[in-house]
């Protein structure tokens, strides 16, 4: 079975699972579910990055690749801020 329009993560994910049946096997769902991915959705990129060991990075760029939408830094407070 092969996803149709899957963008290159989820191809290497499949082809690390050895095929998009094998990979639905693995992670316990229908292979016609894998057959609707465009990508990798969100929720299964961590199962899918230990079955497969496709790093997530390249799983999801979009969400955990260097281009990715940057996390909001917290700024620790300063001491005097803290003492007030």
């Amino acid at each position: 079975m092969k996803a149709k329009h899957a963008d290159e993560g989820l191809r290497a994910a499949i082809v690390a699972a050895g095929s998009a049946r094998a990979l639905a096997r693995q992670l316990g769902i229908s292979s016609s579910a894998v057959a609707r991915w465009r990508s990798v959705p969100l929720a299964r990129v961590f199962d899918v990055e230990a079955t497969t060991r496709v790093p997530r990075e390249r799983l999801r760029p979009d969400m955990f690749g260097s281009c990715a939408p940057a996390r909001p830094r917290l700024r620790k407070p300063s001491y005097t801020e803290a003492g007030e």
